[in-house]
């Protein structure tokens, strides 16, 4: 990777034109780089400019762009089929995937929404239909998808058991779990055996090796679309027994909006890891690729004002 100059994005149809204050690393970032996203065909050939998540300050707007004005402080998610773009001083996003940014919310723990809040929320809610009261097993529950995970399953009203390293324990327990599994200690999985829903947030996991965790018509939900999870989820439609989904993170602006509250409000934490420059890049993509960040990755590009 390396840091140049490009010529500035032009907004078009319902895009916001963003002047980016601060973007965060996601997994898929480092794997594009790799040639190992199960996506990559829907964002084009490299080089790309990569980076899905920013927050900053609208700059322009697209002929059918609306909600926005110029000079609002907002957040945002590019779409794959956007190419990405947020590792720059300016992105192009698709009004639907842009929220306004509450004014008690930096630019840099907005910036850590994005991918990682999406797709805590949207597994909860959405695939694993989580109910308050359920007991919630969370596989990752100091990472970017595990940390939301572990607080809005809390706030949904759910008991929750995480899964880390002992390192992280105190760090899991602060976030909400009332209980937690240090996976170098002994395996996880002879430690529970009525959970509502195991959320892998890692990836490694699958319904076979996690149904002795669940409950009768318990979920497994993971957040990587294998061919293995696909089959899964496949033979598990319509079971009484164990259920499997694959989350696929939607760049939805209610979502964002309700995210952005919500840690605007002090209810949920965006855990930010560390902050790099924009020419520091590469060495945040290292960072996210040893998979032992305690919450978000962050990249300050432009700062605030």
């Amino acid at each position: 990777m390396r840091a140049g100059e490009r010529p500035a994005p032009v907004p078009r149809g319902d895009q916001v034109l963003i002047q980016v204050h601060a973007a965060s690393v996601n997994p898929r970032d480092w794997l594009l780089v790799e040639d190992r996203y199960v996506f990559a065909v829907l964002a084009g050939r490299l080089p790309l400019v990569l980076g899905s998540d920013v927050a900053g300050r609208v700059i322009g707007l697209g002929p059918r762009a609306a909600g926005f004005a110029l000079g609002d402080p907002v957040l945002a998610m590019q779409t794959i089929r956007g190419r990405f773009g947020g590792f720059a001083e300016q992105v192009a996003i698709s009004a639907r995937a842009v929220a306004h940014k509450p004014v008690g919310l930096s630019f840099e723990h907005a910036a850590g929404i994005g991918v990682a809040g999406l797709t805590a929320l949207q597994a909860l809610r959405d695939d694993a239909k989580l109910q308050r009261g359920e007991h919630v097993l969370v596989v990752g529950a100091s990472g970017g998808v595990g940390s939301f995970a572990v607080q809005l399953a809390t706030w949904m009203g759910a008991r929750v058991t995480g899964v880390c390293s002992g390192a992280n324990a105190e760090l899991a327990e602060r976030l909400g779990c009332r209980a937690v599994l240090d996976y170098t200690q002994g395996d996880f999985r002879e430690s529970v055996g009525d959970a509502d829903v195991v959320f892998d947030t890692i990836g490694r996991e699958r319904l076979a090796s996690v149904r002795p965790c669940l409950r009768p018509g318990g979920r497994y939900v993971s957040t990587v679309p294998s061919a293995r999870n696909t089959l899964d989820q496949l033979r598990s439609l319509g079971s009484s027994k164990a259920r499997s989904r694959t989350v696929l993170c939607r760049p939805r602006s209610a979502d964002l909006r309700q995210l952005a509250e919500l840690a605007s409000e002090g209810q949920i934490e965006v855990l930010i890891d560390s902050v790099h420059t924009l020419e520091d890049t590469a060495a945040a993509l290292l960072r996210s690729r040893t998979k032992r960040a305690r919450g978000k990755i962050v990249i300050r590009v432009v700062p605030a004002a």
